[in-house]
């Protein structure tokens, strides 16, 4: 039997609405013409931003910023701002490569709303299932090391750290006024990259095993103040997720207003378009509310890997079976994109719906599922209902989980899975050591 709560439940008819409304505007594309079908199919692209947005309050505690609205900001900015932005601005849904039609996009709307609608559900269904496991996952506790051996850690993390942050400022310096593009082709540009991630999982290491009782906001501030190192270099992606990362963590301690919340996504859609243009070299847009739907427009591109998926999945299936490349490449090639360099990449929707609608329901269910635990886990640690001894485990999950999470809807469909698997198992490594190094110790259980 599943539990729902009461409070849930409005959420359960909005989820029914929105799959009704899905099946109906499925239905008016065998249609040909009429007024009706496309106020139907705006009255769902309404609906389901309304979805979007009602997710973002299912979280475990009261915060603008929480697990469930980080899915719905993940999912509206890098797939759903394109057909969104339809309802009020002349943009192009998908713009490059062959298009097939009008019905073409709505078929790739409704799949991907629906891949949402089974994420939510996901997430509503499994409610006494999540308080097992994270009612188990409270229990778990780990070691701690030596303050000497915490205090070479940090200091190495930090070391790692500020040679990226001053190593990408001299770089920046370097190639600033060149071709962007080009200097992304010399390895001198981003091969320093490697120390930023030896400096994370250095800090990562001393959240697992440290002593300090604030580490968790410690470490989110200190990899936000390194990512900046990523701006210098143009790779502005890297530097919103460890933002993102400070303000959901800052969250637990204060907090947040929605107006500030606002504040901060108009702002940082606005400094993305500035240092695009900085990127490119020249003005992509003039005035702030098109910048800014400009940068939307941009940010959705993943859109357009879905839709090759859903359109041409019987060409997708022949690159990839004869090939060995890449998922997104492929998408690319069988709808003659021939970017110089880069492309759309790939995306969670288009990789798990290529693999047949089953498997898309369930991947989609599951996903909602590891949500709600992950969810589970952070209330847990913010209402501190977690011993100083099984904090580790718990800033572990946050701190490599949501990076990953933030930016799922546009990576490979087994991103945020398989960071849950590698905590797993680590937090079951470590568990398993706790025990022996107890019973070594003689301390009771």
């Amino acid at each position: 039997m599943f539990y729902v709560r009461r409070s849930e439940l409005l959420f359960g008819v909005l989820l029914m609405l929105n799959f009704v409304l899905a099946i109906f505007v499925m239905g008016t594309m065998s249609v040909s013409g009429g007024g009706a079908g496309d106020i139907l199919y705006k009255i769902f692209l309404i609906s389901m931003t309304v979805l979007l947005g009602r997710f973002c309050l299912e979280g475990r505690y009261k915060s603008p910023l929480s697990i469930p609205s980080l899915v719905s900001i993940s999912v509206f900015f890098f797939m759903w701002a394109r057909p969104f932005l339809t309802l009020f601005f002349n943009k192009e849904v998908v713009e490059a490569g062959i298009v097939l039609g009008e019905n073409s996009i709505r078929q790739t709307v409704v799949n991907l709303a629906l891949g949402f609608i089974f994420i939510a559900t996901g997430y509503l269904l499994s409610g006494r299932f999540s308080s097992v496991i994270v009612a188990r996952f409270a229990t778990l506790s780990t070691f701690s090391l030596s303050r000497l051996a915490n205090g070479v850690i940090i200091f190495l993390g930090l070391s790692s750290g500020v040679f990226f942050l001053v190593k990408s400022f001299i770089v920046a310096q370097k190639y600033i006024g060149g071709n962007y593009f080009e200097a992304l082709e010399n390895p001198e540009f981003h091969a320093h990259i490697f120390t930023f991630f030896i400096a994370k999982n250095l800090l990562l290491l001393w959240g697992i095993l440290g002593k300090h009782s604030n580490r968790l906001m410690i470490i989110s501030i200190i990899w936000m103040v390194f990512s900046i190192g990523f701006l210098f270099i143009g790779l502005r992606g890297y530097f919103f997720v460890y933002l993102f990362l400070f303000i959901f963590v800052y969250g637990l301690e204060k907090r947040i207003s929605y107006g500030f919340l606002i504040l901060l996504g108009v702002g940082s859609l606005f400094f993305a378009n500035i240092l695009l243009e900085y990127r490119l070299g020249f003005q992509v847009s003039t005035g702030v509310l098109e910048k800014i739907s400009q940068t939307l427009h941009g940010q959705g591109a993943s859109f357009e890997v879905l839709y090759g998926a859903v359109n041409f999945s019987n060409e997708l299936e022949r690159c990839l079976n004869s090939t060995t490349r890449e998922f997104g490449v492929c998408v690319d090639q069988v709808r003659y994109i021939n970017f110089a360099s880069g492309g759309f990449s790939t995306s969670f929707f288009a990789e798990a719906y290529y693999r047949g609608w089953v498997f898309y329901m369930f991947w989609c269910l599951l996903f909602g599922c590891f949500v709600r635990i992950l969810d589970g886990i952070v209330f847990i640690y913010k209402e501190g209902q977690l011993a100083y001894k099984n904090q580790g485990f718990a800033i572990f999950l946050i701190l490599s989980v949501l990076p990953t999470l933030v930016y799922f809807s546009r990576s490979d469909m087994y991103g945020v899975s398989m960071k849950f698997l590698q905590v797993g198992m680590v937090v079951f490594v470590l568990s398993v050591l706790t025990e022996h190094i107890k019973r070594y110790r003689g301390v009771p259980r």
